[in-house]
């Protein structure tokens, strides 16, 4: 009985790649069809009149309106000028 084979490992234990390059498919459970829909909006499509539709909330359900992380909000503030969520000012 002939033992089965694997893939040759590398030192860190990852396969190694194969001497022209090739890259093996993904399994089809992974295809681009399969994958999650990004639920996010890019910073670049967020204005300055957004933010400041939203100065009268927390900045986490600022950023649920939006559509936006917490993360991309800030930068995009900084972007604008506004160093700090303005909400605790604005009651």
């Amino acid at each position: 009985v002939k033992a089965p084979t694997s893939l040759p490992t590398s030192a860190s234990g990852l396969p190694e790649t194969t001497p022209g390059g090739t890259v093996k498919p993904r399994p089809a459970n992974q295809s681009r069809e399969n994958r999650r829909v990004r639920q996010f909006r890019s910073a670049s499509e967020i204005t300055q009149e957004e933010l400041a539709s939203c100065f009268h909330l927390p900045s986490e359900a600022a950023c649920r309106k939006l559509g936006i992380g917490l993360t991309v909000l800030k930068r995009q503030c900084r972007k604008f000028g506004i160093k700090r969520w303005p909400f605790r000012k604005m009651k």
